[in-house]
């Protein structure tokens, strides 16, 4: 993850999960759970409403 302070109030976060072939035989699967709306965005989007204003 990468937090760039875009202003003093906003900040930028960019989540690169990489190396997912490293998972093995099936591991599109994993990719695709994390791309999915139960996967990155959920947690993503959890973790702003945690830390909202």
């Amino acid at each position: 993850m990468r937090f760039t302070a875009e202003t003093a109030e906003r900040t930028c976060v960019e989540l690169e999960h990489r190396n997912l072939e490293r998972h093995g035989q099936g591991w599109e699967s994993v990719r695709n759970g994390v791309a999915g709306d139960q996967g990155w965005p959920l947690y993503v989007q959890r973790y702003a409403d945690a830390h909202a204003g």
